[in-house]
């Protein structure tokens, strides 16, 4: 006989697994482009900020493309 915790245990890892295996659907949001310009990727990066889990890093690459620009 399963105790009662291990069963209900078991039930809830069945329920959960076809939840688990749904895929995402595709992001809504546009992707940064590379024909927009040095100038429009920046912006773009800098307005994903807010919503940024490390907006640094975002002002960093932002940065590092709009340096790319001036040394073309």
């Amino acid at each position: 006989m399963i105790p009662g915790f291990i069963r209900r245990g078991l039930a809830l890892a069945r329920r959960s697994v076809p939840q688990a295996n749904r895929k995402e659907e595709p992001s809504k949001e546009p992707g940064i482009s590379d024909t927009d310009g040095p100038a429009a990727i920046a912006a773009q990066l800098r307005a994903m900020m807010p919503r940024s889990t490390d907006p640094a890093w975002l002002e960093k690459m932002a940065r590092g493309v709009e340096n790319k620009a001036h040394l073309r």
